[in-house]
């Protein structure tokens, strides 16, 4: 798949097929991961029984704020995918870098690009996450309007910049690591081995990405429940003062279970709706 040209509307519809299935089953995990970084608590935590007693009292009231991140999905992944490559060739043919550092530096360009496309569907959906705003905001839309009124436009962007290092460096470890283990891992010999490889590889890839963009997620959860200006550095400085060095990776365990796992499924989603795209328009 890596090889094949794939036209814009293929990617759009590849992407929002692989965003939209991944978020779907992985979301109570991501909103166990905001609840954790948001907490300045220190104590441990068991997401399995964490996770049983919120499905149990909340039900389908955990998608609360899901709205504006599977709207952004399409658009997201489409870039994902379709920017990487454009940096990959760009890089590669350009400037002559070896493969897998062209694949590094291509991944934390698109994951910049990536991240102006999720950074106001992330903190709305942040918002709407926390228990305590059930009473501020009644949903997606009346948190954004709500947002805008009182925050002002710019409110509305609040973390960018975490957000788009958080993006950058998990797209730059996670093609990096998917163009490695494809080239480490034998040719599949047939298609569920070809599955295998892929779920393999974007789990691996995933994981990775997962344990160097953590800090960056817990910084920019902070400053999105917030209403006040906050810098990275300084914010950073703060946790692991008041909360220890460990802080900075609060929610890593759902954030990476989520992932991991989710890595591998947006992969072998993604190329094979691709693949399905490409064959059935001959």
């Amino acid at each position: 798949m890596s090889n094949l040209v794939v036209p814009w509307s293929y990617s759009i519809i590849a992407g929002a097929s692989a965003g939209i299935i991944e978020l779907s089953f992985m979301y109570p995990l991501d909103v166990l991961k905001t609840r954790y970084q948001a907490s300045s608590q220190c104590r441990t935590r068991n997401i399995f029984s964490d996770l049983y007693v919120t499905l149990a009292k909340e039900k389908s009231g955990i998608y609360r704020g899901i709205l504006f991140p599977i709207l952004a999905e399409a658009p997201k992944i489409a870039v994902k995918f379709t920017a990487n490559a454009e940096f990959s060739k760009l890089l590669g043919s350009k400037t002559g870098l070896m493969e897998t550092k062209a694949s590094l530096v291509s991944g934390f360009a698109t994951g910049m690009v990536e991240g102006m496309v999720v950074v106001v569907p992330e903190l709305i959906k942040i918002r709407l996450q926390l228990p305590e705003t059930r009473g501020k905001y009644s949903n997606s839309t009346h948190a954004a309007k709500h947002i805008f009124h009182n925050e002002g436009f710019h409110g509305l962007f609040r973390g960018t910049c975490a957000t788009l290092l958080r993006n950058g460096i998990w797209n730059s470890c996670y093609f990096g690591t998917i163009k490695t283990c494809r080239s480490i891992l034998p040719t599949p010999s047939s298609k569920s081995r070809e599955l295998a490889s892929d779920m393999l590889s974007g789990s691996i890839a995933g994981t990775l990405g997962t344990i160097f963009n953590t800090p960056f997620d817990v910084i920019k959860t902070r400053i999105q429940i917030s209403n006040k200006s906050s810098r990275i550095l300084p914010l950073a400085a703060s946790i692991v003062k008041s909360e220890g060095w460990k802080a900075l990776w609060k929610g890593f365990v759902p954030k990476v279970v989520r992932l991991g796992p989710g890595g591998g499924i947006m992969l072998i989603v993604y190329d094979q709706v691709t693949l399905f795209l490409m064959t059935s328009s001959g």
